[in-house]
């Protein structure tokens, strides 16, 4: 939390829905709501259990980046079911 309270700090075009939201972007507060109960979820484990999240987040961060490779390099099995107009290259489904 400390890189985007010194970001809005030091940044003179931040959004200002960022913080509070509006009727429809909450973008700030589920991101320190989710980071509130990780903490609080992570902070209750073991240390073997967290390893084996820290595992599994890192394994499967891998398998999407590689997946994301393939959309890049234009290998994507799947590029034939998207219905969109942005430009199959952006990796717009995976990351």
């Amino acid at each position: 939390m400390v890189w985007t309270l010194f970001s809005s700090l030091v940044n003179s075009e931040i959004n200002p829905y960022f913080w509070f939201g509006n009727m429809e972007k909450f973008h700030g507060w589920y991101l320190y709501l989710s980071l509130l109960i990780l903490g609080i979820i992570f902070s209750t484990n073991s240390r073997q259990e967290n390893k084996k999240y820290l595992t599994i987040s890192l394994l499967s961060s891998a398998f999407v980046c590689l997946y994301a490779l393939f959309q890049y390099v234009g290998w994507d099995p799947l590029t034939a079911s998207y219905s969109t107009r942005l430009d199959l290259t952006r990796i717009f489904g995976t990351l």
